[in-house]
């Protein structure tokens, strides 16, 4: 006897449901009849907010996106509240459905929305320790310490509008910043910010010294888990040299150049943790343009894509990484160093110096791959061996597959309620470079 089921309308809600079944042994059929009875709608008849401080009660409306008289659903109020989060005006959110006394075909109810305010302003503070590389050895490393500091304010006028200044000194650098942000455009959830740079860089072992100004503006969109963003940006950059004319060689060295950007980027992720991943996939693509028609002295298309899935399999993370770059200059034009590709180091190929593969002046294409495998040892205590491969070449159209270095290890991962600190051994295994002996690295987080 084959089964045939057919379904017929009888309602739509789950106040009650039955089904019932009607044998047609003739033709050897069975048709399944499902009855739904349709129970009262829920329709919002009052809503109230409570907790606001300094943050105005318009904004949290317009983010909640539910008025009187809609109906609810239950996705309606877990989708409010995580826009109200979002807003990152509010450090807790509550959304309380409450049943209302009303006629037989519906069920009217409240929501009391409860909130508590980040405070107004914040303000944060600290040291910091940057690594660089030594003008006259590529391969050294050299630890500057610095401090640096920032300043927010979280809500303008009532309105959720975010201002701040942070500023950065160290005995080489210095930078200094202000910006604005909005969560919301004409009443969508699109992300605006405004951001003004000014930073000035002094060598070591010369006289120069290069000041940069940068505006930039760029709007950022939602739409559950993909987020995309556009945007603008222009830099002034002026090198000078402080010191006095060579006699011999009077070779000026006051020089001026502009750069305007625009910027494209996309980005879907299912990761269930971002910070420490156990299942799910980030893809993202970034496109930047330099045009002169936004005043650009530098013209050059520049892309790059990165993927990562994570994989559990028993107790087991299998993680892999792929990153894939390419730029190309226009009108024959060189390509400055911020432009091109480096690869090597903690987070791309482990067992060899940081930034240290292809050519030192860096490439045009560049490809990485990565392969951990991620296991319990011991409470906070993990382990890692990982496979990793890549390079940068000359052109996008050199990148092969056989042409990129390959190295493998091991590592721990102490994973604190503060942070996540590693420690990996790497050695290159193939396409070895001169004089490989191993290299140990050190830092915080995972390395994808």
């Amino acid at each position: 006897m084959r089964l045939q089921t057919r379904y017929r309308r009888e309602g739509f809600t789950a106040a009650s449901f039955e089904a019932r079944e009607n044998v047609r042994a003739a033709d050897g059929l069975v048709d399944v009849i499902f009855a739904v009875k349709e129970g009262p709608r829920q329709v919002i008849q009052e809503i109230t907010i409570s907790g606001l401080q300094s943050v105005n009660e318009e904004v949290v409306r317009r983010t909640v996106r539910l008025k009187a008289g809609d109906g609810l659903r239950t996705d309606d109020w877990l989708d409010a509240r995580r826009r109200l989060f979002e807003s990152g005006l509010f450090r807790r959110v509550d959304i309380a459905v409450e049943p209302q006394q009303g006629a037989a075909d519906t069920a009217p109810v409240s929501l009391r929305v409860t909130v508590e305010e980040w405070p107004a302003l914040r303000l944060r503070y600290g040291f910091q320790v940057s690594e660089e590389r030594p003008e006259e050895n590529v391969n050294g490393r050299d630890l500057a310490p610095g401090v640096s500091a920032d300043l927010t304010r979280r809500t303008l006028f009532g309105r959720a509008i975010t201002v701040g200044a942070a500023g950065q000194y160290e005995n080489l650098e210095r930078l200094g910043r202000v910006f604005v942000t909005t969560p919301t455009l004409f009443g969508r959830f699109v992300q605006s910010s405004l951001t003004l740079e000014r930073s000035r860089e002094e060598f070591r072992d010369d006289t120069r010294v290069t000041d940069s100004t940068t505006g930039a503006w760029e709007q950022r969109g939602r739409w559950r888990k993909l987020t995309m963003s556009y945007g603008l940006r222009f830099e002034r950059n002026h090198t000078f040299d402080t010191g006095p004319l060579d006699p011999i060689f009077p070779i000026d060295r006051d020089i001026t150049v502009h750069s305007g950007r625009f910027t494209l980027s996309a980005t879907w992720d299912t990761r269930d943790d971002a910070s420490d991943t156990t299942r799910g996939t980030f893809v993202s693509t970034s496109l930047v343009h330099g045009t002169s028609r936004l005043g650009s002295d530098l013209l050059f298309l520049r892309s790059l894509t990165q993927a990562y899935h994570f994989r559990p399999w028993k107790r087991v993370v299998l993680a892999s990484a792929a990153r894939y770059g390419a730029v190309k200059p226009f009108e024959g034009q060189a390509l400055i160093a911020d432009l091109r590709f480096f690869t090597g180091g903690a987070r791309t190929v482990r067992g060899v110096p940081e930034d240290s593969l292809g050519d030192p002046v860096g490439g045009r294409g560049l490809l990485t791959l990565n392969q951990e495998v991620r296991f319990p040892v011991y409470r906070w205590l993990r382990g890692v061996v990982f496979i990793d491969t890549g390079n940068v070449f000359p052109r996008v159209s050199d990148v092969r597959l056989g042409d990129l270095v390959g190295s493998s290890g091991f590592g721990l991962r102490l994973v604190t309620p503060f942070a996540l600190f590693r420690v990996d051994y790497g050695k290159t295994i193939w396409n070895r470079p001169v004089a490989d002996t191993g290299r140990w690295v050190f830092g915080i987080g995972n390395t994808f």
